[in-house]
């Protein structure tokens, strides 16, 4: 028996302020109907092309659900189309409709709208801790009044409140540790004070890693949606993305000031060291550190830079090319990218391909295809760019800090601004 179209709203909606004329006219809109034809439309080859809201919640939640990767990509994008308490009231009201009927078919809706839930949690934590709508505080009261359900397992309420009692933790980090192996032992600077020659250019690729990899690591899904990091209220909505940007901008100065100001007889000697620690990022697949490297070379005057190439032994000069390639824009940095899918994790791209991908798809299509449709293969297609930035997120690089070596080659108040 298919849940009835129409339920009560719980009692405490009709007493929040936040579920205004606007919210419930959202929340009206919401048949989950799976029939209708003009909730979904298809290409010529039977594809989808758009979908409802509506619609895309039901085949979520339904006996014959959409395939899991289109729910990963969903949760991934849904801020582009609804905000996170119009999702999760509509999870609410797909499971209150659910309860008005019996049958197989409303016992799988109510238990597939849970683990939608349960997914979106454990996922994407950060989604309920405390912002300017307390989201965790929404869910906890729901899976509070289903405690009280006789209708319910009871084991199933107290396992969402768990997860959400995790979620709405404080995280002042990504959380995020290594896997169990060896950690090498860290290469401290020779002097004290120290200088960039004193300093082991394996430690300086080292620590460049463990600060990008940290910043990459914080980065939210939302913040990377509609190219947020390019609006005027950046700051706000992308703060972490911008971060990442500034430690490429910072470590890129670094290294042309290094050449810029070396006095000549330690021209070579500070060349070397910026070509060892090229190889040894290219060692560790760290390229969005080997492409910081590579423009502070670049950066410099073109008389500077050819007279630093000159001090550099032939086997050097080989090396750099390759570097280059391997980091070129051609061919929308082909080499980059197969050398990338090639790696063994830990590993990280270069940022900026990430943003340029996600530029193209959200300045060449609409995220809307009719009044109450959404483009589809946009969801799709920023899914999957989103996704494969986050699974070079998933796992750390396995060596110690030293605090002192990133100071000096960012700057203080890179660190004492919240990095």
């Amino acid at each position: 028996m298919e849940p009835s179209q129409s339920a009560s709203p719980p009692d405490e909606w009709t007493q929040d302020p936040l579920i205004d004329a606007k919210m419930q006219f959202f929340l009206d809109s919401l048949t989950f109907a799976q029939d209708n034809p003009a909730d979904i439309v298809l290409d010529d080859h039977g594809q989808i092309d758009a979908i409802s809201i509506s619609r895309l919640l039901a085949d979520f939640t339904g006996e014959n659900p959409i395939q899991s990767d289109i729910l990963s990509y969903w949760l991934l994008v849904y801020r582009s189309f609804i905000t996170p308490l119009q999702f999760l009231l509509a999870l609410r009201k797909r499971f209150e409709m659910a309860r008005l009927s019996e049958g197989r078919t409303a016992q799988v809706i109510r238990l597939r709208s849970l683990s939608v839930l349960r997914g979106w949690i454990d996922k994407y934590s950060d989604d309920f801790q405390p912002e300017q709508i307390d989201l965790g505080s929404y869910a906890e009261k729901w899976m509070q009044k289903l405690s009280a359900d006789s209708t319910i397992v009871k084991s199933l309420p107290a396992a969402m409140l768990a997860s959400i009692a995790r979620a709405r933790t404080p995280k002042n980090k990504s959380g995020l540790t290594a896997p169990f192996r060896y950690t090498p032992k860290a290469l401290p600077p020779r002097a004290d004070p120290f200088t960039l020659l004193d300093l082991d250019p394996l430690e300086i690729a080292r620590q460049l890693s463990l600060v990008d990899f940290d910043l990459a690591s914080r980065i939210r899904p939302k913040e990377l949606l509609n190219c947020a990091w390019t609006k005027k209220d950046k700051d706000i909505t992308s703060p972490n993305v911008l971060k990442r940007i500034q430690f490429t901008a910072r470590a890129s100065l670094f290294v042309h000031d290094s050449l810029l100001n070396a006095a000549e007889n330690e021209l070579s000697a500070i060349a070397e060291v910026w070509i060892s620690v090229l190889q040894h990022l290219k060692s560790f697949s760290s390229l969005n550190c080997l492409t910081t490297i590579l423009g502070g070379l670049r950066s410099l005057p073109r008389q500077r830079f050819e007279h630093v190439l000159s001090t550099l032994s032939t086997d050097h000069k080989a090396e750099l090319a390759e570097m280059e390639t391997l980091c070129s824009p051609d061919r929308y940095w082909v080499a980059g990218r197969h050398f990338i899918r090639q790696a063994n994790p830990p590993c990280l791209p270069f940022f900026g391909i990430h943003l340029t991908d996600l530029t193209f798809l959200e300045d060449g299509q609409s995220r809307i295809f009719g009044p109450n449709l959404i483009n589809f293969k946009k969801l799709q297609r920023v899914g999957q760019a989103l996704k494969e930035f986050f699974q070079y997120t998933q796992m750390p690089y396995n060596f110690e800090e030293v605090p002192s070596i990133q100071r000096f080659l960012l700057g203080n108040e890179f660190f004492d601004s919240g990095a």
